[in-house]
């Protein structure tokens, strides 16, 4: 396509008052000049005896009618004539014809012919299809959280000081963009993602309706992804933009569950969240005076996430709760560590270089332990390093004990039985254990039967 098959489209009537003198044949000369004759604007100015201030002069010649209208105002869009670059590049490429194409901004309400428009209307429009496909409520009264369920839910209103009337978590994007103080929610400063991705599961939260715009894929965008054909604006969004609300249908619900009232729990749960808290509690204690010695969870030399490095931490904290309480445990792990750093600086660290978590575990707890175990102490939980917000809502709302660090977690009941009867039965021969099995199946048949 030439220049002049564009020009066809010229409405002539748009020109500006500096051109007003100008017969339409003399603009198509203005024109046929500035793009393919390279006459400057001051050229132009002179040769053509017409005055406007600046260079700009797209903004004075007629515009390129192409017949659209405003979907919203129904005002006739124009479009300007390309740039002098714009126009030179797409010659070279033989590409004139994308000119047609080009979309323009309605003068009126600033609307675009484009899924990415921000003007009034689109934004409202938009807003509307978004409220429509994620505004709804949950019945709460027909789900049974279990005790950590609760507390991930009444950690997440508080942390994020939500209410009836602001019940949106903030998104992952904004979490970073905002100050938070000190504030910890589950064990480190980082967005709880995978909390709320449990919660997301269970159907606790959902999609906010007020979630911002952009956090949903435009249509555009979703037809470049293979993965999503088949849907469209707002079904795909971004997951760390996007918001996640807690909406219910009845609000007696939000400050029950915000304030932790009315839970029901027993001892099994009570000692597994136990566990839990202590565990997580005790791992970001060791990883505070760790890596304060510059050791490091992902080594360059290893091809083991860190991931798999915590694990390996995470097995040593487990076992040792199970014999003594998590202020002595604390203890084991900071002598372990120093221990470790002593090794090193006399000895270095070059078999270990690929995995400072086991240097750890083998030269310092472990080494440590075997030589000190009749003189482990309570070590406080240090000044310096914040609680988490899960672990003071189950200390003050569940527990009901302030001195939970210093004791050690109790074994269920039911576990002291079953590991009783596992003694028992291994002490019986064969055909009194076949015995046994079949007076308790006949007893298990008897229970069934009466209830």
């Amino acid at each position: 396509m030439k220049l002049i098959e564009i020009l066809t489209y010229i409405d002539f009537k748009t020109r500006s008052q500096s051109f007003s003198n100008l017969s339409n044949e003399e603009i198509l000369s203005v024109i046929d000049d500035y793009y393919n004759n390279e006459l400057t604007v001051s050229g132009i100015k002179l040769k053509y005896s017409v005055n406007f201030k600046g260079n700009s002069i797209r903004n004075e010649l007629p515009k390129l009618n192409f017949g659209d209208e405003c979907r919203f105002c129904k005002t006739r869009l124009y479009v300007l004539l390309p740039t002098k670059t714009d126009y030179q590049n797409l010659l070279k490429k033989n590409n004139l014809v994308s000119i047609l194409e080009t979309k323009s901004k309605c003068v009126e309400c600033g609307h675009l012919e484009s899924d990415s428009c921000t003007c009034f209307n689109c934004t409202v429009e938009k807003r509307n299809k978004i409220f429509e496909s994620y505004n709804q409520s949950v019945a709460i009264e027909s789900m049974n959280f279990n005790l950590l369920e609760r507390l991930q839910i009444a950690t997440i209103m508080q942390g994020f000081n939500l209410s009836v009337e602001n019940p949106d978590i903030l998104s992952n994007e904004e979490f970073y963009h905002k100050s938070r103080g000190n504030q910890l929610l589950f064990f480190s400063n980082s967005y709880p993602k995978e909390e709320i991705k449990k919660l997301r599961d269970i159907g606790v939260v959902h999609v906010s309706p007020r979630s911002p715009i952009d956090a949903f894929l435009t249509d555009s965008d979703i037809k470049r992804e293979e993965k999503y054909q088949g849907n469209k604006f707002p079904e795909v969004f971004y997951t760390n933009k996007v918001r996640y609300s807690f909406q219910f249908n009845d609000i007696d619900w939000f400050e029950e569950l915000k304030f932790l009232n009315n839970v029901k729990v027993d001892e099994i749960e009570i000692i597994r969240v136990w566990k839990y808290i202590a565990e997580n509690e005790l791992l970001k204690l060791f990883k505070e005076h760790f890596e304060s010695y510059h050791f490091e969870y992902k080594s360059s030399f290893s091809n083991e996430s860190s991931l798999e490095q915590e694990n390996l931490i995470r097995t040593v904290i487990k076992n040792l709760l199970a014999k003594y309480p998590p202020s002595k445990v604390y203890h084991i792990l900071y002598k372990g560590i120093d221990k470790a750093v002593q090794h090193k600086k006399k000895y270095g660290i070059t078999n270990f270089r690929d995995n400072h978590i086991q240097f750890v575990i083998f030269y310092g707890i472990n080494s440590w332990l075997k030589y000190n175990e009749n003189n482990i102490s309570d070590f406080d939980f240090p000044w310096f390093s914040t609680k988490s917000l899960i672990t003071k809502l189950f200390v003050d709302r569940i527990l009901q004990d302030s001195n939970w660090f210093y004791t050690l977690i109790p074994v269920p009941k039911i576990e002291i039985i079953e590991n009783d009867f596992l003694e028992y039965f291994k002490s019986l021969s064969n055909e009194n254990r076949d015995s046994l099995l079949k007076r308790l199946y006949e007893i298990n048949r008897l229970i069934e039967y009466l209830s």
